[in-house]
């Protein structure tokens, strides 16, 4: 729980600097290779929690403990 609780902290300061993407498009392709990436190195079977931020200027990625990812739209 503590890892969780990490990555929703880091969501909640990601989230004042940059907008969540409202694209469902854009969403769905990221959570897919999140889970092939995941399936492929053999990932814990806890889900991912996939978040995509609207940034067109920013092109980035990260990850934290707790399973959370984080793609900006750049």
């Amino acid at each position: 729980q503590e890892d969780f609780d990490y990555g929703r902290n880091v969501l909640a300061e990601l989230s004042s600097q940059h907008q969540l993407s409202k694209d469902d498009a854009i969403l769905r392709r990221v959570e897919n290779i999140v889970d092939r990436l995941t399936r492929h190195v053999g990932g814990r079977s806890e889900p991912w929690n996939v978040y995509v931020f609207d940034a067109p200027d920013v092109v980035n990625a990260a990850a934290t403990r707790g399973n959370h990812v984080f793609v900006w739209t750049g």
